[in-house]
């Protein structure tokens, strides 16, 4: 034995069972006399001067993996060896041990005791005499009570694990358990003296103050000489508390990850949604280009910058990247930036947190949450405010951003797809548009052509509108040669835009199986000198109601009365229902014979 260990072996020499101090890395600082003779070794110099060695534990992994679970809680852990570990007896044996520190440094300190179930086995089996020592060898933690309180006996692992020392007084019950006093603890023994037993569940504070919740059983000492006393069992809950903390914070972390998701899938639909469904027609070999274009970066994630005229098709063209990207099963969320305000610009990009404002009453969840591990389209992007261009840039540099009254940022994962119809770099020439955004958003640029540059798609695209717009249950009107000649040769300043606007008009006001197409009514050639006296006629001045209630005859007309329902009227307005009833009813219009008849007086 070393000379450092002279009173670490002192110690252990006079505890009555087998017992040792180790490094944690496995060596042995000192393992008494009975350690030696159930080890079957000599002496410890003549062996290899581990636990491995002495024979507790088999390998050091199963020695690594017994130090790691002090880090679950509790400060002594108790491990069951397999039966021949140590001695040839039939019965397994038991290591109690406790993290302690020697000179400084952890170390691990151990007992080893027969397999025994319960403190009642000793007192049945064991003469009274040797009670205490006996219980000392107990696997779980044993107390001996007297109904007053005072504590006869506690077994050497509970000594332990509570941090007491043998020359210590005895405190009494009241102390150690800290949930029950001694009036709460006197009504518990008296119930286990009618009914047998009693058990309860409170926590056992340790010496230095600390708690570890435990399982109590207190049954009655049925002897003469243990008269008026009790034997109390305790097993220790740290590792199933702990067990039971992680499963319902994993259940919650669930449930909000699960009521997260759910809100954010009904933002994204409800709010944010835009249908899914989308066609691009085109025979234009000018516009194959665009639509390789389109193939060539939709598998990157890249940034892709849309520029054109407005009405081109921006958006399709975001919609169509988006739907052959990697990322075509995530979110596809839609900003103008043109259309509105800065402030509410910021909060939809970013969104804010409760309280950041007066107003905040709920977190609201910005597009780039939102979109996370989707794709965000910027629609105007050149209307961007330059406090705004800052914090977007900064996103794209940084992959995080922050909500208004956040403390921490969040990661998303986004991809960019920017559309302007303004020249950028001349924005940027003027100041007004940053020229580090511009060209981290001009990775990849897509020009969307003006339809008088693709004019061959005209007549696709009339058939498409005319299909799409065209009221049910009635056949598709034809439109005359003439006509076609006028819309091809038409120079569109709102591009397809303005040629849908014109076929769905015309599907209005046509009654037969012919398109009736008003052409100089809704817009006059280019190739026509601006004062040209015939060119548009004369228009009727109208007030607000007035269009509104010859409006909603026209379509009542198509719909032959037809309100409600697929096909009705308030389908093809795009209104509720009963909010097209109210507005007849205001405007005088009656639903049988769609004539004007005047509003009820009040």
């Amino acid at each position: 034995m070393p000379d450092n260990a002279c009173d670490i072996g002192e110690i252990l020499e006079t505890i009555p069972i087998p017992g040792f101090l180790a490094h944690l890395d496995g060596g042995i600082v000192y393992a008494n006399k009975a350690m030696m003779a159930i080890s079957g070794q000599p002496a410890l110099v003549d062996m290899d001067r581990t636990v491995f060695g002495l024979g507790i534990f088999h390998n050091p992994a199963e020695f690594r993996g017994f130090i790691q679970s002090f880090k679950l809680g509790g400060s002594t852990r108790r491990l069951v060896l397999p039966v021949g570990r140590l001695t040839n007896s039939g019965r397994p044996l038991v290591l109690f041990a406790s993290r302690v520190s020697y000179r400084q440094h952890p170390a691990l300190f151990g007992v080893i005791s027969p397999a025994t179930s319960t403190g009642d086995e000793i007192l049945r089996s064991e003469p009274d005499d040797n009670l205490d020592a006996l219980l000392d060898k107990v696997e779980t933690y044993t107390l001996r009570v007297h109904r007053s309180g005072r504590l006869i006996h506690l077994n050497l692992p509970l000594l332990i694990e509570l941090g007491y020392d043998r020359r210590e007084r005895t405190p009494p019950l009241r102390q150690i358990d800290a949930e029950n006093d001694a009036q709460r603890l006197t009504q518990l023994m008296d119930s286990a003296l009618v009914r047998g037993d009693a058990t309860y569940e409170t926590s056992f504070q340790r010496k230095d103050g600390t708690l570890f919740p435990v399982k109590v059983v207190v049954k009655p000492i049925r002897k003469v000489e243990f008269k008026d006393q009790f034997m109390l069992t305790a097993y220790d809950l740290t590792e199933r508390r702990n067990q039971q903390q992680r499963e319902q914070a994993m259940e919650i972390k669930l449930e909000r990850m699960s009521k997260e998701l759910e809100r954010r899938q009904l933002l994204i639909k409800e709010k944010f949604g835009t249908p899914s469904d989308f066609t691009i027609i085109s025979k234009s070999p000018a516009y194959a280009r665009v639509l390789e274009q389109v193939n060539q970066v939709a598998a990157t994630d890249s940034t892709v910058l849309i520029t054109g005229e407005t009405g081109t098709g921006k958006e399709l063209i975001a919609r169509a990247i988006h739907a052959k990207s990697l990322r075509a099963n995530r979110p596809l969320l839609i900003l103008n930036c043109g259309a509105l305000p800065a402030d509410l610009i910021e909060s939809e990009l970013f969104g804010y947190r409760r309280g950041a404002f007066t107003g905040a009453r709920a977190d609201h969840l910005g597009r780039f949450e939102l979109a996370d591990e989707g794709t965000l389209f910027l629609d105007e992007i050149g209307e961007m405010p330059m406090l705004l261009q800052t914090r977007l840039l900064r996103v794209l540099q940084d992959g995080e951003f922050t909500p208004l009254g956040a403390t921490e940022s969040i990661q998303t994962d986004v991809r960019i797809i920017a559309a302007t119809n303004r020249n950028l770099r001349k924005r940027v020439a003027e100041g007004t548009f940053r020229s580090d955004l511009y060209f981290r958003l001009n990775v990849f640029p897509i020009h969307s052509l003006p339809l008088r540059e693709r004019r061959e798609d005209i007549p696709a695209l009339i058939d498409h509108f005319i299909q799409k717009h065209a009221p049910p249950n009635r056949p598709l009107p034809r439109l005359r040669p003439q006509d076609l000649e006028k819309l091809i040769n038409y120079d569109y300043e709102g591009n397809v835009r303005e040629l849908e606007n014109i076929i769905q008009r015309a599907l209005i006001i046509s009654t037969g199986d012919i398109l009736e197409v008003n052409y100089e009514r809704h817009a006059r050639s280019s190739a026509e000198p601006d004062g040209a006296p015939d060119s548009i006629p004369e228009p009727e001045v109208l007030d607000f109601e007035e269009m509104q209630r010859r409006h909603i005859m026209a379509v009542l007309s198509m719909t032959e009365g037809k309100v409600s329902g697929k096909g009705g009227a308030a389908e093809l307005l795009g209104l509720n229902a009963q909010t097209l009833f109210s507005k007849m009813r205001k405007l005088g219009i009656s639903r049988q014979s769609t004539k004007y008849s005047p509003p009820p007086q009040n």
